[in-house]
């Protein structure tokens, strides 16, 4: 039989059986699939809800407790400091300002910016940023108290500002207000700020006088701002004199947004679900224990009158049994995740106990985080799936039948027009595709015809020259990468009192990245130089500029000389060979382990970073000069510092690194960089160098490397004559 005719009868098959199939069966089982499929989507979806929600409440309540812990640790410090305060005389480092000029804008306190994070309503209804500082606090005296009255109180509060700024420092994004009230009726607050009621008095507030009451650090049931009207969790201490009396309280506020925030609720459940902070409380009429609401997203949505009581919501379920099951787990300090209806509506709740306060007041009772979900918006998904289902078999029922039609005449048609003409070029293709998976790169393909086919012959035909050229280019490629690995330091030098580790990863076959390490065996065996470059750009020609820099160096370095002058040399021979628009910044670096010295000249690189694991404090040691290749009359300068110590790391890296960018478009940063070293400065300089190529590339993720990335680890370790 001819292949035109098996190509006739294979398409109908293929074409009319499907087709008569689906015709005669799809309007049969297409509702039953439906029903199975959203049944079966909708388990799924069910039991990932349950182990998500589960997943969710853990995670919210490990952070929440985290930072329960930060602040009340910080309430702590600012207690201290202010019983120290009160411990000596009164000193005064500096003007108080009370908030009376913050209010007045003609007498404005140093350092007033707009800050987003406080807000208020104004007259008008509109939400905005009030003005603070954060260089000074801001005294507010009492109704009735004159700044003569309680001048040693004044004083010890306005100096109080580098204990806030300690503590605000440190988490900016959680903290709101810190103050500090005396019973002499003189209260400072920072950041400083304006917008006091006339008729406010900090020893009326509920956190003075339960402080005061119980003489016990405490958190507060929700209280209004006087200064925002914003709905606040407070968290104070009591101050004691040296001789046991109290005397004032201490406090910081944070704001309810700023706890709901750190919630990872899934985008698709934003919408209806409802985050709560709970306690279990017991009516004040009936005496019944209620679940209640102390913190929700609601309360912060509008402004309140900071005179008034808050107004607690209730959480209730007509599911009385799921509902009492979900009280005993809080109670016991469970988490759980239970399906019972709120409001009406059917709802997947979880709870997750919190850590208790270490202090006996009612935020222990039963303090937990609640989180409850709408079940239409856990299946939104499934209703759209089964719309769409539905509508794709309807119209999939009345195409069927002209679709039959029309593919038994076309099946026809292309079976005797075509069977040959498709065969036989095909064929041709094949043949002289197989020669050349079997190496022989001369085959060609004889297809001399004026259509597709022949295009096609011809561009087969036109990609093998192609092929052979884009073969000798990766293997020159590949041999030009293995010369320039090779350029690089096999290890690094033996040099007493250090640890040194180095390491590049290029972003394409070759890159212009460079580090060296200079061992100065004629002066000494403590002495040794540190060299990292970055060529503008990446691929050949900044790996021929590197190679350049490389050479000129290893002659340079080893002729003595200040190391300006060393980088002077160079700069005029890579300023001669170059051509204009291509650079190379530079860092070179020479220390002598005999007296813990260094000296170096940056030639527009970034500055080294130096880590002091003692102080945990970081360092840079800059420069000031221009790139080589920049300027060839350029002079350049060299810089020195002594007082090295063990334990001490030095960083030179390429900006390959702090801007590496992930995913989200967002840089890894010097801040991150510094994260890791400080984290792995016990470490060997190798541990150190590796934990930060990990930590680029972890954060990177699925984007691909954009620039080479070469990083330079001197650790000090002991080892001196």
């Amino acid at each position: 039989m001819r292949i035109r005719w098996k190509l006739m009868i294979l398409l109908l098959v293929i074409a009319l059986v499907p087709s008569l199939t689906t015709g005669l069966i799809g309007r049969i089982s297409g509702q039953t699939m439906s029903r199975e499929l959203v049944d079966d989507i909708s388990r799924t979806l069910v039991t990932i809800a349950y182990s998500q929600l589960e997943d969710i409440v853990d995670r919210a309540v490990a952070m929440l407790e985290r930072d329960r812990t930060i602040i009340s640790t910080a309430v702590d410090i600012q207690a201290k400091s202010a019983e120290r305060l009160l411990a000596g005389d009164p000193v005064v480092s500096g003007r108080a300002y009370l908030d009376s000029e913050f209010d007045d804008p003609a007498t404005p306190p140093p350092g007033l910016v707009e800050s987003p994070a406080h807000s208020r309503y104004d007259e008008t209804g509109v939400l905005k940023s009030m003005h603070v500082s954060y260089d000074v606090p801001v005294i507010r005296l009492s109704p009735g108290i004159r700044p003569e009255q309680a001048a040693g109180d004044l004083a010890r509060l306005a100096s109080m500002i580098d204990s806030y700024r300690f503590v605000h420092d440190r988490h900016p994004n959680l903290i709101l207000w810190q103050y500090t009230a005396m019973n002499s009726g003189v209260q400072s607050a920072y950041p400083g700020h304006g917008g006091y009621p006339e008729a406010y008095d900090g020893r009326e507030r509920v956190w003075y006088k339960n402080v005061i009451d119980t003489g016990i650090p405490q958190w507060m049931t929700p209280i209004i701002d006087a200064s925002t009207g914003k709905l606040m969790l407070t968290r104070a201490a009591p101050i004691f004199k040296p001789d046991g009396s109290l005397v004032g309280v201490t406090a910081i506020d944070i704001s309810m947004t700023q706890i709901i925030k750190i919630l990872d609720i899934p985008e698709d459940w934003l919408k209806g679900a409802k985050a709560a902070l709970s306690l279990l409380l017991p009516n004040s009429e009936t005496g019944e224990i209620e679940l209640t609401v102390v913190a929700q997203q609601a309360y912060t949505h509008t402004e309140r009158d900071w005179e008034t009581e808050v107004e607690l919501e209730v959480l209730r379920s007509s599911d009385q049994k799921s509902f009492d099951e979900m009280i005993a787990d809080i109670a016991n300090g469970v988490t759980s995740v239970r399906r019972m209806p709120y409001q009406g509506e059917d709802c997947l709740w979880g709870c997750g106990p919190l850590v208790p306060p270490d202090q006996p007041n009612q935020m222990k009772s039963g303090a937990s985080l609640v989180i409850i979900v709408p079940f239409r918006d856990i299946l939104a998904e499934v209703a759209l799936s089964e719309t769409k289902v539905r509508q794709r078999l309807e119209r999939q029922f009345q195409f069927t039948g002209v679709l039959l039609t029309l593919v038994i005449g076309v099946v026809i048609l292309i079976a005797f027009l075509v069977s040959r003409q498709v065969t036989l070029p095909i064929q041709r293709l094949a043949q002289a595709a197989s020669r050349i998976a079997e190496g022989d790169l001369e085959a060609r393909a004889e297809i001399t015809r004026a259509d597709e086919f022949g295009e096609l012959g011809e561009s087969f035909n036109a990609m093998v020259p192609h092929l052979q050229d884009r073969l000798k280019l990766k293997e020159s490629l590949a041999l030009a990468k293995e010369v320039q690995q090779h350029l690089l330091p096999g290890k690094p030098p033996d040099i007493k009192g250090l640890d040194i580790a180095g390491r590049s990863v290029y972003c394409d076959e070759t890159g212009g990245d460079y580090y060296d390490f200079i061992h100065f065996d004629s002066f000494g065996p403590r002495r040794v130089g540190v060299a990292i470059g970055d060529v503008t750009g990446h691929g050949i020609a900044a790996a021929l500029l590197m190679t350049a820099a490389r050479a000129v160096l290893k002659i340079r370095a080893h002729q003595g000389g200040d190391v300006s002058e060393v980088l002077g040399d160079m700069n005029r021979q890579i300023a001669q060979d170059t051509p204009a628009g291509k650079f190379m910044t530079f860092f070179y670096l020479e220390l002598d382990t005999a007296q813990f010295t260094g000296r170096w000249v940056s030639a527009g690189h970034d500055p080294a970073i130096v880590y002091d694991p003692t102080s945990d404090s970081f360092d840079e040691l800059e420069g000031r000069d221009v790139p080589l290749g920049v300027d060839e009359t350029w002079e350049y300068h060299e810089e020195s510092r002594s007082g090295f110590d063990e334990g001490q790391v030095i960083l030179l890296g390429t900006d390959g690194i702090w801007e590496a960018r992930n995913e989200q478009d967002e840089m890894f940063s010097k801040e991150r960089m510094k994260d890791v070293v400080r984290a792995k400065a016990s470490e060997s300089a190798d541990v150190i160098a590796d934990a930060v190529i990990d930590a680029v590339r972890v954060f990177r993720g699925a984007r691909d490397q954009a620039d080479d990335i070469t990083l330079i680890v001197v650790k000090f370790v002991e080892d001196r004559d």
